[in-house]
């Protein structure tokens, strides 16, 4: 199945802002450069990866030392990137925190930032605010009207 998006003249951009990948995220079954090319075949401009984090739906092994971890968790983002970079597809990098089903997209902040910040992982809502905030990214609500347990 394909889609394509049906954009106003007067306003020709679309992004999608929440997406995983196969490589970061347990969910998905598209590797980040296959999202790439159907996110540019719908006729979007960029896209934003945000794998679940750490505790979240990863596919990331939990037990690699944190330097590993973040290297195979940032796989699906750089494919992505690699592949839009080709195809004229913009690609940003986020994640998705989540705390006892409440989710969290982190945008703004990078691979380098996650390897500098190991204690981002264990931090509550209140610090990973004042942490990602303190770098100049943003935390944005990913379900804001979810109704669940």
């Amino acid at each position: 199945m394909s889609i394509k998006l049906n954009l106003p003249k007067k306003y020709p951009y679309a992004y999608e802002t929440h997406l995983h990948t196969r490589e970061g995220s347990a969910c998905s079954v598209a590797y980040g450069s296959e999202m790439a090319v159907a996110c540019k075949a719908a006729g979007y401009t960029g896209m934003i990866v945000t794998d679940h984090f750490y505790y979240g739906n990863t596919a990331v092994d939990r037990s690699l030392p944190w330097s590993d971890w973040v290297e195979q968790f940032c796989e699906g983002y750089e494919s992505a990137k690699q592949q839009g970079d080709k195809i004229g597809l913009q690609v940003f990098f986020g994640w998705e925190a989540t705390y006892d089903g409440t989710d969290f997209l982190i945008y703004g902040l990078d691979k380098d930032w996650l390897l500098g910040h190991p204690e981002i992982k264990d931090a509550s809502i209140a610090e990973q605010y004042q942490m990602v905030h303190e770098a100049g990214g943003i935390v944005i609500h990913a379900h804001p009207f979810r109704e669940a347990s």
